[in-house]
Parts: C-alpha cells; structure tokens; sequence
C-alpha cells in the first residue's frame, strides 16, 4: 500500500481502529521532524521531502500505479529516465520500426478527465501566455480561468517563500510542478500524483471565479504539495495550517468566501477548514509565532510546530474528523462515478478470455501469489483467467484489454528486432516479481498482475499517464535483459575515454568534498569515510555509485527507441524528481552525485531546458547551491562529467535486425 493511499484509508479506518492508526502516523511524522531539525542545524535547509529514506534497491521502478507505491527493487534504479544517445551507435544502417499501437494523444492532454500544465509552462507569476491560449483555444478553461490561475499561483509562490524564510524547519520553499488539473474531480483518481513526485493533482473547479476564491485556489496548491511530502491526507492538513498564521483578516475572509462557494466531495472538508478559522489565528507557531506571551496550556499538533491552546482542541479534533469524513466522501464519489459509468455485465469476462485467446497477446496474465493465470504459449486456457475476471466492471474489461495490448505490442517489437532474440539472459532471481509490470523469473516474459495493490485493474479505468508508463515500463524490463546480454556495451575504442572520465568525475567529487563547508563535512563524516575505506576515496566510490546505476541508464537509452515521444516523456517526469525524503542527511554526497546521474535523462532532448527543469522541480539548489557545497561551475563540471561517462555507451547496432527507432 502506498503511503497516499494510507491517506485515503484512514477515512475508511477511523470507525474501527483507525485511531490507533492515526497514533502511528503521528509518530512517524514526528520521526520527519526530527530530521528537519538534523537539517536545520545547517545553512538554509530546514524541510525533508517525506520519511522514508529509501536504499536505491528499495525503490520500485517508476512512481508505480503513479501514486507513491514503494517496494524492493531488483535493479538498482529503475525509477529512471529515458534518454537517447548524441553519439553514433555501432553496426548497421537505420530502418525503423513504427510503434506497433495507434499514437494517443498529446502529453498535454492525456484524457478528456484531465489536462497538464507542464512545469517548463510555468513562471512566478502563472501560465507562460502561449501556453494559456493554447488551452482556452482548446475550449478546455476560459480566460477568467487562467486569470484566476495565476493570481492563486503566484500567490502561493510569494507566501510559500515567506513562510519558508521564516519556518524553514516546517515549510518548503516554493517550488513548480507539472500541475495535474481534474476537470471532472468524479472521473479522476483523489489523492495521487499522476507523474510522481514532480506533479500536483488540483480540482479545475476551485480556480473558476464563481466556484472558489484567491485565497481557497492558492491553499490547493499548497495541499496538492504538501499531500505528495506527508502522503497522508490528515498528517498533510496538520502540516499546512500554520499556512493560516501568514493570513491578514482579509485573506482570511477571502477564503472563507471561497470555501462557500467550493462544490465536490471536499466541500465539506473546505467548510470544516474556513470554521476553524474562527480559533486558527489564536494558534501559536515555535517559529512563525513563538508563545512567549502565551496565557494556559498549549497542545502541539501532532508532527508539527504548531501549538493549539487546549481550549480549542475539541475544535482541532473535529477539523481532523470532518476532514478524513470529507476525503472518504470524495473516494467514495469517485467510486461510485465508476459503478454509474462502467457496471458489470455478464459477458465482460466471457469477451476479454476470448479476446486473449484470438489475439495472443505476448504477456504473462498473473493473479494472487504471481500465479500465472493465462499464458500467450497456451492462448485456448483461458478458464482460470475467465473465472478470475468474473465480476470485472465494462471499463475495467477495457482498461485491461489495452494494457495487455501495449504490453504484448512492446514485448513483440523488441524480441522481433533482435538477431538473437534467445541470446537474452534469464531474469536474475533479484527480480522483483510485482508492479505496474515485471519481467517473470522462470519465462523471461513481461507479466501484468491482476492483483497489484492500489491499483484496482478489476474494478477501475486506466489513470492519466498509466498506460504511456506501462508502455515504458515493458521496454524497460526488457532493456535491462538486453543490457545484461551488451546490446549496450561501452565500445573498445572508447575504453580509455571511458577510464579517464571515471578519474576526472573522481578527482572533481573528491575536491567537492575538500571545498565543502565544515558544518556539511562535519554532518557527513561517518559516510565519506565508509566510503573512503571501501574505495580509497569518497570521489572514486560515489563513481563507483554512479556505475553501478549505469545499467539503468543504458536500457532507458535501449528504450528509448521503441517508445513514443508522450510514453517517454511520461517516463522523464516521473523520474526526475526530489531525493531528499529517499537518502538520509549524511548522505549529502551520495544524493549529490545521484541527482548528477538522473539529471541525464533530461538532456537528450535538445528542445528542453534540461537545467531549468532540473532547479525548478527538485530543491537542488536549496540543497546544494544555497549551502555552498558547489558553486554553479562546479554543478556545470559535475554534470558535464557524469554526461560523458554516461555517452561513453552506445547501443551495438550489428545484435539488432533493424535499429529499433519508432517513426
């Protein structure tokens, strides 16, 4: 269960246990503060993207089910990128091979549910204007829209930065997202991140002029950033109501107006927040507002600085009570959308098991426990999926038929272009056997699970981006086979460049730890000399980190070559995203030389600021630049560096039949 999801359940829990629930997040939260205060002992970072530091083996491969999911890994790192090669490759001419399905649609626009305004169509102060007419010439907002848009935009951006300078231990400096607006809240998945950690999931309805308010629309913003850093929807509200101690009574009633106004499954949630500002403002904060002239006792707010007096508390209590009422209200919403829209019919089972056994896609159909429940080698057993199906709702029957359709597609174009499609390797007994898709043990097979947690493939729809990342997922999976087999080798004549590389990035790592301020060494010191005893320096072992990932970074420059450009670039935003919540604060130096890997991925396409995106979605100069661990020529060398070692690979066109390069 991902931690988002954890969110949405203590709605359904509260009435039978979930308070005990609520405890324990409420512990796990204070654990985060404690590393803020770890954090905020050194120069101008005092916030930490989530609790759970995560080893680059237990991270799953791409934001699954594009929520949070987390799991054990088999590869180190498969939550990367997609990039293609600046170099020649080896071998053969180039005929292409056309993508195997009909192209969708724009990344922009991925379902009529929802639309994405891109980070990189983004500034302080809103929508860059092209991007803005190009969405009200789609007929998808009005110019009142955007006007509104931008205002609550850059609201929140100014009021994000001034809390941040003031609370650095509890508030993030603002930073852009790719911002995922609902149009029909009902007919898309609550509580998630629909391109991972880099993206907020807003209602459309709160930034229309008659739906909402300034205040209310710029708040959303804030929740959409703050739910993806707590991942719980209560421990997220906690968080963000010392948001309320910045407000002037004018603000404030702004926002109650708002909340009025505001319809959907979270009005309730809303109105619950604008009552509790009758009491809100007589909070205290031990950074914003510290209780020196505090008279009676203080509660603090579990997992925060803020310090309710004990008079208020009944109030706090039933804010947290409406407001889980108020996210089960708007799951159950959505859920009952989906019944309205996609009931069961009886021959939905009978239609997709026929299906399976006429089309033959290539993919493995697994159930509970990895059960492997249809097989392409035996397309006529169809009886054991059949009955496994039975009770699929009309849109999940579809939702199915095209996953397994991209899956089989994929799987097809990248065995087909092999001249040794048997040469592959078997699968390493490392291999997770679970996700959004996985490469299985014994067949050496993509399968797609019925039974994925979270993801309810019986029950609902594909969620914007899912398949794109599907698509990407499967070639992935295959990549690194064909990486193990060196379809991506380092080339002879490049050997020596490769080696000298290695000790330039070594050398510069090494003089990065030298230059880097006493207080940050001093924080670090336990890692750099682990990593000093088992490589001699911490420069050659963060190289060493940074190779040990490399085959990751090589099937993604595999991939990238049967995908579509919008699978591909869903793949890159899902990746490239912050890693302070993923490595501890010792491990400064580690995250440094990772965040230089994973920013690869964003330079192979030339029309894209690779650097702008970089800084603007991940707090990396909030980390690195602002305390003074590099200068910004230094990050120009490092990147540079860790580009080179990167490009010393290519894909070793002679083992292909026709170089796999969609049209």
């Amino acid at each position: 269960m991902d931690a988002l999801e954890i969110g949405l359940d203590l709605a359904h829990l509260a009435a039978d246990g979930g308070e005990l629930l609520l405890e324990l997040l409420a512990a796990r939260f204070q654990f985060v503060l404690d590393r803020f205060e770890s954090l905020h002992r050194l120069p101008r970072l005092g916030f930490l993207t989530g609790p759970r530091p995560v080893s680059a083996r237990g991270r799953r491969g791409l934001n699954e089910r594009h929520g949070l999911a987390q799991g054990k890994r088999r590869r180190r790192g498969t939550r990367r990128a997609l990039a293609e090669p600046s170099g020649p490759a080896r071998g053969v001419s180039s005929p292409r091979v056309s993508p195997p399905d009909p192209a969708p649609g724009e990344l922009w626009r991925p379902c009529d549910e929802l639309f994405l305004v891109p980070l990189e169509e983004l500034t302080p102060e809103g929508i860059a204007p092209g991007f803005a007419a190009r969405l009200v010439t789609a007929g998808l907002v009005s110019p009142a829209w955007v006007e509104r848009f931008d205002a609550a935009f850059a609201l929140h951006q100014r009021r994000a930065r001034a809390l941040a300078a003031r609370a650095p231990r509890s508030v993030p400096p603002p930073r852009r997202a790719n911002v995922c607006v609902a149009r029909d809240p009902l007919r898309v998945r609550p509580f998630f991140q629909p391109l991972g950690a880099a993206s907020w999931l807003v209602d459309q309805g709160l930034f229309e002029p008659a739906g909402g308010s300034v205040e209310l629309a710029a708040f959303q913003l804030a929740q959409a950033e703050r739910l993806g850093l707590a991942r719980a929807v209560v421990p997220a509200l906690q968080q963000d109501l010392a948001w309320f101690l910045a407000l002037t009574p004018a603000e404030r009633d702004d926002f109650r107006a708002g909340c009025r106004r505001a319809e959907g499954g979270r009005a309730p949630g809303w109105r619950a927040l604008a009552r509790a500002l009758e009491w809100l403002p007589q909070a205290f904060h031990e950074e914003l507002r510290p209780p020196t002239g505090a008279t009676g006792p203080l509660a603090r707010v579990a997992g925060t600085r803020l310090l309710v007096p004990e008079r208020h508390a009944a109030g706090l209590a039933a804010l947290e009570r409406e407001w889980r009422a108020a996210a089960e209200e708007r799951v159950t919403a959505f859920r009952a959308a989906h019944a309205a829209h996609a009931a069961t019919q009886a021959g939905d089972a009978d239609e997709l098991a026929a299906w399976l056994a006429e089309t033959r896609p290539l993919v493995l159909v697994t159930g509970k426990g990895g059960a492997i429940l249809w097989d392409p080698e035996q397309p006529d057993e169809v009886a054991r999926v059949r009955a496994e199906l039975a009770g699929v709702t009309r849109a999940a029957a579809e939702r199915l038929r095209g996953d397994l359709a991209v899956v089989g597609a994929r799987s097809r174009a990248f065995l087909d272009s092999l001249v040794e499609p048997d040469a592959l390797p078997r699968p390493g007994p490392e291999i997770d056997q679970d996700g959004l898709a996985y490469m299985h043990r014994a067949r050496r097979l993509v399968a797609y699970g019925l039974d994925e947690p979270g993801m309810e493939r019986r029950r609902e729809p594909s969620v914007p981006f899912e398949r794109w990342m599907l698509a990407a997922r499967t070639i992935h999976e295959w990549g690194h086979l064909a990486v193990d087999a060196g379809l991506v080798p380092v080339p002879e004549e490049r050997q020596a460049e490769f080696a000298a590389v290695q000790a330039e990035l070594a050398g510069l790592l090494d003089a990065l730890v030298v230059e880097a301020p006493s207080a940050l060494r001093a924080l670090a010191a336990s890692e750099l000399a682990r990593l000093a005893r088992t490589h001699g320096s911490p420069g050659r072992a963060l190289v060493a980190q940074c190779l040990a990932r490399m085959p990751d970074w090589q099937a993604n420059l595999l991939a990238q070559r049967y995908l579509l450009p919008v699978e591909r670039e869903t793949y890159v935003r899902n990746n490239v995203r912050p890693l302070l919540g993923e490595l501890g604060p010792a491990q400064l130096f580690q995250a440094l030389a990772r965040y230089a890997f994973e920013y690869q991925y964003l330079c192979f396409d030339p029309a894209r600021d690779a650097r702008g995106y970089f800084l603007a979605c991940t707090w990396f100069g909030e980390q690195f630049l602002s305390r003074g661990l590099l200068t910004e020529a230094r990050l120009d060398a490092l990147l540079a560096a860790v580009g080179r070692l990167c490009r010393c690979h290519e894909v070793d066109r002679a083992r292909f039949r026709r170089a796999p390069v969609p049209t």
